[in-house]
């Protein structure tokens, strides 16, 4: 399972983001504007975006409170 978080330098949202899930070796973190056939791919329209990837298919999880919603269920 792959887990990828999608972020931007210019993302106020994003710090706070990246420092909950700095724990987490396994949660690939990319900017956006540089991995655009991912963005693409998943159709990512905002971030940060946390997407979980079986290989089948994906989830994606916009925003603060639904990454830490998902982490915390994990």
């Amino acid at each position: 399972m792959e887990k990828i978080l999608f972020t931007t330098k210019s993302c106020p949202n994003c710090p706070p983001v990246k420092e909950m899930l700095k724990p987490y070796e396994d949660i690939k973190q990319l900017d956006a504007h540089e991995n655009m056939d991912l963005v693409s791919k998943y159709g990512i329209r905002a971030v940060p975006t946390l997407v979980v990837d079986n290989g089948i298919d994906f989830e994606m999880f916009t925003g603060y409170d639904k990454i830490k919603s998902f982490i915390d269920n994990k």
